[in-house]
């Protein structure tokens, strides 16, 4: 499977999760905005998760 396609599916899933927490959550002010942040944060985690790749050096001696 594709990077992208693979962090698409793994953002949208990540933030359906944050946003159903949110909304079932005992949260005294459930406001559109709340539920854009929750979502957006969560989905480019998920979508950074698997798109960045950290290249380390080793040196094992």
């Amino acid at each position: 499977m594709n990077r992208i396609v693979l962090g698409v599916l793994c953002g949208i899933a990540f933030g359906l999760i944050d946003v159903l927490m949110t909304v079932f959550g005992n949260h005294p002010d459930r406001t559109t905005g709340m539920l854009l942040q929750a979502f957006s944060s969560r989905f480019a985690i998920g979508f950074l998760a698997t798109n960045v790749s950290l290249r380390v050096a080793l040196h094992l001696q």
